[in-house]
C-alpha cells in the first residue's frame, strides 16, 4: 500500500488521506488535461447540488456559462503548458450547477499531470458568492443608489458570508422604532414586529443570540419556525454619527455564535457600517445643497425644480413672491444677528399657515417664494394669512421690533414657462411695494 509523507511525522495509508480529503468542507475535483471530471469530492456534492455519477466523466466547462468558457479552456492550457507552475491568484468563476443555480467560486489550481496516481490537474473551489454580493453593495453605494437597494444587496452578501437562510439591516432607531430597514430570504411578516430580538439589540447595545423556541413574540415565532430559522443573531452597530442601527443573521439552528463567526460579523458589520455611514453623509450633502442653511427652507435650486414639475404636470399652480418688510432696518440697527433671529421666527411663522403639499423657499437675502398648488381665491387666502403672522411683533434679544411681509401673487397660465410666471410674480410684489396701503397684489 502507497504510504503518504506527513512531513516527517509519520505516514498515512491512502485510505486516511482520501478520508482527510473527502471531509474537507470545500469542492475538491481533479480534471483530465481536455477538462474531463475524474474525481468529485471534499464538499462538492454539497456545493454544487450533484452526486459523483453524476457529474465524473462530464467536461468541466459544461459547468461554466458560456460566455466564461474561453477564458477557462486558456487557463488550463496555461496550466498545461507549465505543469510546475500551478494558479497562484485564484480566478473567479461562475459555475453552474445541474438545477440551473449559479456559484460563484474562486478557483485553486494545481497541475499534476505526470503524477501516474493523479494524471490530472487538482482543483479547490473557494466559495465567493459573499465577495461577490460585497463588492456589488460597495459599487451600488459608491454610484449612489438610493439606501434600500445597496443594503438589499448587502443583506444577501451577509446570510452567504454566515451561510444561512436571511439577514436583516434595521437602521435609524429612534424612540422605540427603526427609520428604515432590508431584508434577504427572511419573512416579511417578521421584520416590523415590536420586541424582537434586533429592538433589544437596539436598546441594550448589546448583541442578542435567541432560539426561536424561546422568544415570546407567538407571531414572531410562528413566522420564523415556518421559514425554517431556529435561530435569530442580531448584532448591533453603535456609531457617534449615526441612530442605532442592528444587523440580524438567520440560522437554522438554535445555537450560539462560536469564535470562527467573530471574524466575520465583524467584516460585515463593517460594511454594514461604512453603507449606512456614507448614505448619511450624502443625504446631508444633498440636503445642504438644496436648502437654505440658516431657516431650513427649500434654496433657489429646490425651488425652481419644483416649480418646473409643477408646471410640466398641468394642474392649477400658483406663486407668491414674498418680500419682507423694513428688514434692512433691523439689520442696521440691531446687527445681522438680530436679523437671523428674525428671518427663524419668520419661517416658522409661515409654517403654520402653510398647507401640506405648499413648497416654502428661501431665494434671497430676505426674499421667499411659495408654490401653492390651487386656484388664486385659494392663494389670496393663504397669503391673508402670511402677511397677518408677519406683522405681529417680534421679540429679538430683549427688543421689541415690527417688521411686514409683501407678497406678490401669479396664476399660471396654459404653456407659461417658469421664468414668465416668475416675472409676473416679482412685478406684483413690488406693486404691493410700491403702495403704502396695501401688501398683497396679484398679477394680472
Amino acid at each position: 500500500m502507497r504510504r503518504v509523507g506527513t512531513g516527517g511525522n509519520g505516514d498515512l495509508p491512502d485510505a486516511a488521506f482520501r478520508t482527510i480529503v473527502e471531509t474537507l468542507s470545500i469542492p475538491i475535483l481533479v480534471i483530465a488535461d481536455d477538462g474531463t471530471i475524474t474525481y468529485f469530492g471534499g464538499s462538492a456534492q454539497r456545493d454544487f447540488r450533484a452526486t459523483k455519477d453524476e457529474v465524473v466523466g462530464r467536461n468541466i466547462v459544461e459547468f461554466l456559462p458560456p460566455e466564461h468558457v474561453e477564458e477557462a479552456i486558456a487557463s488550463m492550457a496555461d496550466l498545461v503548458a507549465h505543469e510546475q507552475v500551478g494558479i497562484g491568484v485564484p480566478p473567479v468563476y461562475p459555475i453552474v450547477r445541474l438545477d440551473g443555480t449559479v456559484t460563484w467560486q474562486a478557483i485553486g489550481a494545481v497541475p499534476l499531470l505526470s503524477d501516474p496516481d493523479v494524471a490530472g490537474i487538482a482543483m479547490y473551489f473557494m466559495p465567493w458568492e459573499a465577495q461577490l454580493h460585497l463588492d456589488d453593495s460597495l459599487a451600488s453605494l459608491l454610484a449612489g443608489d438610493p439606501l434600500p437597494q445597496v443594503l438589499g444587496t448587502l443583506t444577501r452578501a451577509v446570510a452567504v458570508s454566515f451561510e444561512s437562510p436571511g439577514a436583516a439591516i434595521h437602521h435609524g432607531f429612534r424612540d422605540g422604532t427603526f427609520a428604515g430597514q432590508a431584508a434577504w430570504g427572511m419573512p416579511e411578516e417578521c421584520l416590523a414586529l415590536p420586541g424582537s430580538p434586533w429592538h433589544e439589540a437596539a436598546i441594550t447595545g448589546r448583541p442578542v443570540f435567541a432560539a426561536v423556541q424561546d422568544l415570546e413574540q407567538p407571531h414572531l415565532r410562528s413566522a420564523a419556525t415556518a421559514a425554517g430559522i431556529e435561530g435569530i443573531w442580531a448584532f448591533p452597530i453603535i456609531d457617534e454619527v449615526l441612530d442605532p442601527a442592528v444587523m440580524t443573521v438567520c440560522r437554522d439552528r438554535p445555537q450560539v455564535p462560536v469564535t470562527a463567526h467573530d471574524s466575520v460579523a465583524t467584516r460585515c458589520l463593517r460594511y454594514v457600517q461604512l453603507t449606512l455611514v456614507r448614505s448619511a453623509e450624502h443625504e446631508q450633502l444633498a440636503h445642504l445643497a438644496s436648502h437654505d442653511p440658516l431657516t431650513g427652507t427649500g434654496n433657489r435650486l429646490r425651488f425652481r425644480e419644483h416649480l418646473d414639475r409643477a408646471l410640466e404636470s398641468g394642474g392649477p399652480t400658483v406663486l407668491l413672491f414674498c418680500d419682507m418688510d423694513r428688514f434692512k432696518a433691523v439689520n442696521d440697527e440691531l446687527g445681522h444677528a438680530a436679523g437671523d433671529a428674525v428671518l427663524v421666527e419668520l419661517v416658522a411663522r409661515l409654517r403654520t399657515v402653510l398647507r401640506p403639499g405648499d413648497e416654502l423657499a428661501r431665494i434671497g437675502g430676505d426674499e421667499f417664494t411659495i408654490l401653492l398648488r390651487g386656484d388664486l381665491d385659494g392663494a389670496r387666502q393663504v397669503a391673508d394669512r402670511l402677511t397677518e403672522v408677519a406683522g405681529a411683533p417680534f421679540e429679538v434679544g430683549g427688543t421689541t421690533v415690527e417688521v411686514g411681509l409683501s407678497v406678490g401673487i401669479a396664476a399660471a397660465r396654459p404653456g407659461e414657462g417658469a421664468d414668465d410666471l416668475l416675472r409676473r410674480a416679482d412685478a406684483a410684489l413690488y406693486a404691493a411695494k410700491r403702495q403704502p396701503d396695501i401688501s398683497i397684489d396679484v398679477a394680472p
